[in-house]
Protein backbone atom coordinates (compact mmCIF):
# COMPACT_ATOMS: atom_id res chain seq x y z
CA UNK A 1 0.00 0.00 0.00
CA UNK A 2 1.47 3.24 -0.43
CA UNK A 3 1.47 6.20 2.01
CA UNK A 4 1.16 9.61 2.48
CA UNK A 5 2.96 11.69 4.83
CA UNK A 6 0.75 15.06 3.26
CA UNK A 7 -2.24 15.86 1.43
CA UNK A 8 -0.17 15.87 -1.71
CA UNK A 9 2.45 13.50 -1.06
CA UNK A 10 2.80 10.20 -2.30
CA UNK A 11 5.40 7.32 -1.04
CA UNK A 12 5.73 4.16 -2.36
CA UNK A 13 8.34 1.02 -2.09
CA UNK A 14 9.86 -0.89 -4.81
CA UNK A 15 8.03 -2.65 -7.18
CA UNK A 16 4.39 -0.53 -6.71
CA UNK A 17 2.36 0.53 -9.14
CA UNK A 18 2.05 3.95 -8.90
CA UNK A 19 -0.60 4.51 -11.92
CA UNK A 20 -1.77 1.84 -14.66
CA UNK A 21 -2.42 2.64 -18.34
CA UNK A 22 -5.64 3.26 -19.14
CA UNK A 23 -6.68 4.32 -15.91
CA UNK A 24 -7.89 8.48 -16.13
CA UNK A 25 -5.02 10.53 -16.30
CA UNK A 26 -5.12 14.40 -16.06
CA UNK A 27 -2.94 14.23 -12.24
CA UNK A 28 0.47 15.60 -12.71
CA UNK A 29 2.98 13.35 -10.42
CA UNK A 30 6.53 15.32 -9.67
CA UNK A 31 9.28 12.77 -8.76
CA UNK A 32 10.47 14.19 -5.35
CA UNK A 33 12.75 11.12 -4.53
CA UNK A 34 13.19 7.43 -6.35
CA UNK A 35 13.23 6.48 -9.29
CA UNK A 36 10.78 4.75 -11.58
CA UNK A 37 10.09 3.05 -14.64
CA UNK A 38 7.26 3.53 -17.25
CA UNK A 39 6.19 0.42 -19.02
CA UNK A 40 3.75 -0.91 -21.34
CA UNK A 41 2.32 -3.75 -19.81
CA UNK A 42 0.58 -4.95 -23.77
CA UNK A 43 -2.18 -6.26 -22.37
CA UNK A 44 -1.10 -8.98 -20.57
CA UNK A 45 1.10 -10.30 -23.41
CA UNK A 46 4.49 -9.22 -21.67
CA UNK A 47 5.37 -5.53 -20.19
CA UNK A 48 7.72 -3.36 -22.73
CA UNK A 49 9.90 -1.17 -20.29
CA UNK A 50 9.75 2.30 -22.15
CA UNK A 51 11.88 4.80 -19.87
CA UNK A 52 13.74 5.68 -16.57
CA UNK A 53 12.49 8.53 -14.82
CA UNK A 54 14.87 10.43 -11.62
CA UNK A 55 13.88 12.84 -9.08
CA UNK A 56 12.94 15.79 -10.57
CA UNK A 57 10.92 14.54 -13.58
CA UNK A 58 7.53 14.42 -13.87
CA UNK A 59 4.95 11.26 -14.70
CA UNK A 60 1.76 12.67 -16.97
CA UNK A 61 2.50 15.39 -19.11
CA UNK A 62 0.83 13.60 -21.97
CA UNK A 63 -2.41 13.67 -20.20
CA UNK A 64 -2.38 16.50 -17.98
CA UNK A 65 -4.19 19.08 -20.01
CA UNK A 66 -6.75 16.49 -22.43
CA UNK A 67 -7.39 14.54 -19.02
CA UNK A 68 -7.25 11.02 -21.03
CA UNK A 69 -6.40 8.18 -20.22
CA UNK A 70 -2.62 7.35 -19.66
CA UNK A 71 -0.65 5.87 -21.82
CA UNK A 72 1.46 3.47 -19.68
CA UNK A 73 2.27 2.11 -16.68
CA UNK A 74 4.79 3.38 -13.79
CA UNK A 75 6.69 1.42 -11.23
CA UNK A 76 8.78 2.17 -8.62
CA UNK A 77 11.93 0.63 -8.77
CA UNK A 78 12.91 1.56 -5.11
CA UNK A 79 11.19 3.48 -2.65
CA UNK A 80 10.02 6.77 -4.07
CA UNK A 81 8.06 9.80 -3.15
CA UNK A 82 5.63 11.94 -5.82
CA UNK A 83 4.01 15.24 -5.13
CA UNK A 84 0.25 15.14 -6.94
CA UNK A 85 -1.27 18.00 -8.63
CA UNK A 86 -4.97 17.53 -9.51
CA UNK A 87 -6.03 18.37 -13.01
CA UNK A 88 -8.87 20.63 -11.41
CA UNK A 89 -5.81 23.05 -10.10
CA UNK A 90 -3.46 22.70 -13.13
CA UNK A 91 -6.67 23.87 -15.33
CA UNK A 92 -7.29 26.67 -12.92
CA UNK A 93 -3.94 27.97 -13.75
CA UNK A 94 -4.26 27.31 -17.31
CA UNK A 95 -7.60 29.06 -17.34
CA UNK A 96 -5.81 32.20 -16.44
CA UNK A 97 -3.35 31.90 -19.73
CA UNK A 98 -4.29 33.70 -23.16
CA UNK A 99 -6.44 31.52 -25.13
CA UNK A 100 -4.28 31.23 -27.85
CA UNK A 101 -1.11 30.05 -25.79
CA UNK A 102 -3.76 27.08 -24.08
CA UNK A 103 -4.50 26.46 -27.64
CA UNK A 104 -0.79 26.42 -27.84
CA UNK A 105 0.18 24.21 -25.23
CA UNK A 106 -2.85 21.96 -25.61
CA UNK A 107 -1.62 20.70 -29.44
CA UNK A 108 1.74 20.35 -27.94
CA UNK A 109 0.31 18.23 -25.55
CA UNK A 110 -1.80 16.16 -28.05
CA UNK A 111 1.02 15.88 -29.98
CA UNK A 112 3.57 14.34 -27.15
CA UNK A 113 0.59 12.17 -26.86
CA UNK A 114 0.75 10.87 -30.21
CA UNK A 115 4.57 10.43 -29.84
CA UNK A 116 4.59 8.58 -26.61
CA UNK A 117 1.84 5.86 -28.62
CA UNK A 118 4.29 5.36 -31.18
CA UNK A 119 7.24 4.93 -29.59
CA UNK A 120 5.11 2.19 -27.68
CA UNK A 121 4.17 0.28 -30.41
CA UNK A 122 7.95 0.42 -32.16
CA UNK A 123 9.33 -0.96 -28.50
CA UNK A 124 6.72 -3.83 -28.81
CA UNK A 125 7.98 -4.28 -31.94
CA UNK A 126 11.88 -4.24 -30.99
CA UNK A 127 10.24 -6.81 -28.42
CA UNK A 128 9.06 -8.92 -31.38
CA UNK A 129 11.79 -9.14 -33.20
CA UNK A 130 14.38 -9.73 -30.32
CA UNK A 131 12.73 -13.45 -30.27
CA UNK A 132 12.21 -13.82 -34.20
CA UNK A 133 13.95 -14.89 -37.15
CA UNK A 134 14.50 -11.10 -38.35
CA UNK A 135 16.45 -10.28 -34.92
CA UNK A 136 20.15 -9.60 -35.45
CA UNK A 137 20.13 -10.94 -31.93
CA UNK A 138 18.74 -14.12 -33.50
CA UNK A 139 21.61 -14.43 -36.29
CA UNK A 140 24.12 -13.78 -33.74
CA UNK A 141 22.95 -16.61 -31.79
CA UNK A 142 22.55 -18.97 -34.72
CA UNK A 143 26.47 -17.63 -36.12
CA UNK A 144 27.88 -18.00 -31.91
CA UNK A 145 26.69 -22.03 -32.28
CA UNK A 146 27.43 -22.52 -35.69
CA UNK A 147 31.11 -21.09 -35.63
CA UNK A 148 32.03 -22.79 -32.29
CA UNK A 149 30.47 -25.77 -33.65
CA UNK A 150 32.72 -26.42 -36.85
CA UNK A 151 35.91 -24.22 -35.91
CA UNK A 152 38.15 -27.46 -34.90
CA UNK A 153 37.38 -28.72 -38.31
CA UNK A 154 38.99 -25.90 -40.08
CA UNK A 155 41.53 -24.76 -37.70
CA UNK A 156 44.93 -24.31 -38.84
CA UNK A 157 48.40 -24.72 -37.14
CA UNK A 158 50.46 -21.17 -36.50
CA UNK A 159 53.39 -22.01 -34.18
CA UNK A 160 51.69 -24.12 -32.58
CA UNK A 161 48.97 -22.48 -31.36
CA UNK A 162 45.62 -22.78 -33.67
CA UNK A 163 43.27 -20.20 -35.26
CA UNK A 164 40.32 -19.86 -37.63
CA UNK A 165 40.77 -17.94 -40.50
CA UNK A 166 38.32 -14.86 -40.35
CA UNK A 167 37.22 -15.25 -44.12
CA UNK A 168 37.18 -18.88 -44.00
CA UNK A 169 34.34 -18.85 -40.74
CA UNK A 170 32.41 -16.13 -42.32
CA UNK A 171 32.00 -18.31 -45.53
CA UNK A 172 31.09 -21.15 -43.54
CA UNK A 173 28.43 -19.48 -41.29
CA UNK A 174 27.14 -17.68 -44.58
CA UNK A 175 26.79 -20.59 -46.45
CA UNK A 176 25.65 -23.10 -43.50
CA UNK A 177 23.01 -20.73 -42.44
CA UNK A 178 21.84 -18.72 -45.54
CA UNK A 179 22.31 -15.51 -43.55
CA UNK A 180 23.16 -12.84 -45.84
CA UNK A 181 26.79 -11.58 -46.38
CA UNK A 182 26.34 -7.84 -45.08
CA UNK A 183 24.89 -9.28 -42.07
CA UNK A 184 27.72 -12.14 -41.19
CA UNK A 185 29.64 -9.09 -41.46
CA UNK A 186 28.13 -6.79 -39.11
CA UNK A 187 27.92 -9.13 -36.65
CA UNK A 188 31.66 -10.26 -36.86
CA UNK A 189 32.49 -6.55 -36.91
CA UNK A 190 30.27 -6.53 -33.03
CA UNK A 191 32.41 -9.62 -32.21
CA UNK A 192 36.00 -8.05 -32.74
CA UNK A 193 34.61 -4.58 -31.35
CA UNK A 194 33.30 -5.71 -28.22
CA UNK A 195 36.22 -8.30 -27.29
CA UNK A 196 34.49 -11.42 -28.14
CA UNK A 197 36.22 -12.24 -30.35
CA UNK A 198 40.93 -11.41 -30.69
CA UNK A 199 42.18 -10.50 -34.11
CA UNK A 200 45.31 -12.76 -34.84
CA UNK A 201 47.63 -12.23 -38.04
CA UNK A 202 49.05 -14.72 -39.85
CA UNK A 203 53.17 -13.84 -39.55
CA UNK A 204 53.96 -14.87 -42.91
CA UNK A 205 50.79 -14.57 -45.00
CA UNK A 206 49.19 -11.76 -43.15
CA UNK A 207 46.16 -13.81 -43.32
CA UNK A 208 43.90 -12.47 -40.31
CA UNK A 209 41.90 -15.15 -37.98
CA UNK A 210 41.04 -16.13 -34.44
CA UNK A 211 42.24 -18.03 -31.67
CA UNK A 212 40.70 -21.30 -31.81
CA UNK A 213 39.61 -21.42 -27.96
CA UNK A 214 38.13 -17.55 -28.10
CA UNK A 215 35.97 -19.20 -31.45
CA UNK A 216 34.89 -22.01 -29.44
CA UNK A 217 33.77 -19.88 -26.45
CA UNK A 218 31.19 -18.19 -28.83
CA UNK A 219 28.77 -20.74 -27.57
CA UNK A 220 28.85 -18.90 -23.91
CA UNK A 221 27.70 -16.08 -25.72
CA UNK A 222 24.71 -17.71 -27.16
CA UNK A 223 23.78 -18.73 -24.02
CA UNK A 224 23.97 -15.57 -22.55
CA UNK A 225 21.63 -13.64 -25.46
CA UNK A 226 19.16 -16.88 -23.88
CA UNK A 227 19.59 -15.82 -20.22
CA UNK A 228 19.62 -12.07 -20.56
CA UNK A 229 16.18 -11.54 -20.46
CA UNK A 230 15.76 -13.78 -17.19
CA UNK A 231 16.43 -13.17 -13.60
CA UNK A 232 19.82 -13.77 -13.63
CA UNK A 233 20.29 -10.31 -15.48
CA UNK A 234 17.66 -8.50 -14.21
CA UNK A 235 19.80 -6.28 -12.06
CA UNK A 236 21.52 -4.94 -15.31
CA UNK A 237 18.39 -4.76 -17.58
CA UNK A 238 16.81 -2.69 -14.57
CA UNK A 239 19.56 -0.54 -13.79
CA UNK A 240 19.47 1.29 -17.53
CA UNK A 241 23.06 0.66 -17.52
CA UNK A 242 24.20 2.17 -20.79
CA UNK A 243 27.65 2.07 -23.32
CA UNK A 244 28.92 5.40 -20.86
CA UNK A 245 29.05 2.54 -18.12
CA UNK A 246 30.41 0.14 -20.22
CA UNK A 247 33.16 2.12 -21.12
CA UNK A 248 34.35 3.60 -18.18
CA UNK A 249 34.05 0.00 -16.85
CA UNK A 250 36.09 -1.32 -19.48
CA UNK A 251 38.39 1.53 -18.34
CA UNK A 252 39.29 0.80 -14.91
CA UNK A 253 39.42 -3.16 -15.94
CA UNK A 254 42.09 -1.78 -18.45
CA UNK A 255 44.08 -0.06 -15.79
CA UNK A 256 44.13 -3.27 -13.53
CA UNK A 257 45.88 -5.37 -16.99
CA UNK A 258 48.09 -2.37 -17.06
CA UNK A 259 49.04 -2.72 -13.41
CA UNK A 260 49.56 -6.27 -13.94
CA UNK A 261 47.18 -6.78 -10.75
CA UNK A 262 45.94 -10.34 -10.47
CA UNK A 263 43.20 -10.94 -12.93
CA UNK A 264 40.98 -13.78 -11.10
CA UNK A 265 41.25 -12.13 -7.84
CA UNK A 266 39.37 -9.33 -6.07
CA UNK A 267 40.85 -5.77 -6.46
CA UNK A 268 40.12 -2.73 -4.84
CA UNK A 269 40.46 1.11 -6.12
CA UNK A 270 39.93 3.94 -3.96
CA UNK A 271 37.30 6.82 -6.25
CA UNK A 272 40.28 9.24 -5.59
CA UNK A 273 42.74 6.68 -7.51
CA UNK A 274 40.58 6.02 -9.98
CA UNK A 275 40.10 9.74 -10.90
CA UNK A 276 43.59 10.77 -10.85
CA UNK A 277 44.85 7.82 -13.16
CA UNK A 278 41.64 6.91 -15.08
CA UNK A 279 41.90 10.71 -17.12
CA UNK A 280 45.62 10.59 -16.64
CA UNK A 281 46.13 7.16 -18.37
CA UNK A 282 43.08 6.59 -20.73
CA UNK A 283 41.51 10.07 -20.90
CA UNK A 284 38.46 8.54 -19.31
CA UNK A 285 36.51 10.83 -16.84
CA UNK A 286 35.45 9.19 -13.84
CA UNK A 287 32.12 9.54 -12.92
CA UNK A 288 30.31 8.50 -9.46
CA UNK A 289 27.01 8.15 -10.22
CA UNK A 290 27.98 6.05 -13.28
CA UNK A 291 29.75 3.67 -10.57
CA UNK A 292 26.29 4.02 -8.73
CA UNK A 293 24.66 2.49 -11.74
CA UNK A 294 27.38 -0.05 -12.23
CA UNK A 295 26.71 -0.81 -8.31
CA UNK A 296 23.12 -1.47 -8.86
CA UNK A 297 23.96 -3.52 -11.61
CA UNK A 298 25.67 -6.03 -8.99
CA UNK A 299 28.98 -5.69 -11.48
CA UNK A 300 30.57 -3.97 -8.76
CA UNK A 301 30.53 -4.02 -5.02
CA UNK A 302 31.16 -0.60 -3.11
CA UNK A 303 33.09 0.68 -0.35
CA UNK A 304 31.86 3.07 2.15
CA UNK A 305 34.65 3.37 4.26
CA UNK A 306 37.32 4.18 5.06
CA UNK A 307 37.96 5.50 2.05
CA UNK A 308 35.31 5.43 -0.85
CA UNK A 309 35.84 2.71 -3.41
CA UNK A 310 35.02 0.14 -5.34
CA UNK A 311 35.75 -3.93 -5.01
CA UNK A 312 35.69 -6.28 -8.09
CA UNK A 313 37.06 -8.57 -10.18
CA UNK A 314 38.74 -8.13 -13.25
CA UNK A 315 38.29 -11.42 -15.48
CA UNK A 316 35.10 -11.35 -14.11
CA UNK A 317 33.89 -7.56 -14.62
CA UNK A 318 35.32 -8.14 -18.68
CA UNK A 319 33.83 -10.86 -19.30
CA UNK A 320 30.27 -10.00 -18.49
CA UNK A 321 30.88 -5.99 -19.97
CA UNK A 322 31.95 -7.87 -23.39
CA UNK A 323 29.05 -10.31 -23.51
CA UNK A 324 26.88 -6.83 -22.63
CA UNK A 325 28.29 -4.64 -24.90
CA UNK A 326 28.16 -7.31 -28.07
CA UNK A 327 24.21 -7.64 -26.92
CA UNK A 328 23.40 -3.83 -26.47
CA UNK A 329 25.58 -3.07 -29.56
CA UNK A 330 23.16 -6.04 -31.68
CA UNK A 331 19.95 -5.02 -30.31
CA UNK A 332 20.92 -1.51 -31.30
CA UNK A 333 21.50 -2.66 -34.93
CA UNK A 334 17.42 -3.58 -34.47
CA UNK A 335 16.30 -0.04 -32.87
CA UNK A 336 17.69 1.61 -35.68
CA UNK A 337 16.27 -0.39 -38.41
CA UNK A 338 12.73 0.18 -36.68
CA UNK A 339 12.82 3.58 -35.47
CA UNK A 340 14.66 5.14 -38.78
CA UNK A 341 13.21 4.24 -42.03
CA UNK A 342 16.31 5.23 -44.01
CA UNK A 343 18.41 2.34 -41.89
CA UNK A 344 15.19 0.19 -42.13
CA UNK A 345 15.25 0.72 -46.40
CA UNK A 346 19.43 0.32 -46.24
CA UNK A 347 18.73 -3.36 -44.57
CA UNK A 348 16.47 -4.80 -47.38
CA UNK A 349 18.09 -3.67 -50.31
CA UNK A 350 21.27 -5.00 -48.93
CA UNK A 351 19.63 -8.35 -48.41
Amino acid sequence: MKEQSSPDLEIFEAEQIICKKKEPGGDLLFIIEGRVEVFDPHDGEGEIRLVIMNAGEVIGVATCLTNSPRLASVRALEKTVVRRVKHDSIMKVMGKLPDWLFTLLKDLNLRLSQMNTQYSLAERKISFLKDSQQSYLFYFKQICLTASGICDFIAIKVDDEKFVLEDDLKEKCEAYLGIAKHKVNRIFKIMIESGLLVVKVEPDRKRRGFPLKGVEKLREFATFIDEYSTRKYKAIRKSHFGFRELKLLFSIVKLATKENKDLSQKIVYTEKYLQENLTSQFGQDFDPEMIATAETAGLIEKIPEPEVGIRFIPRVLNNILINVSAYKSTLKIDEDALLDPKVQSDETSAA
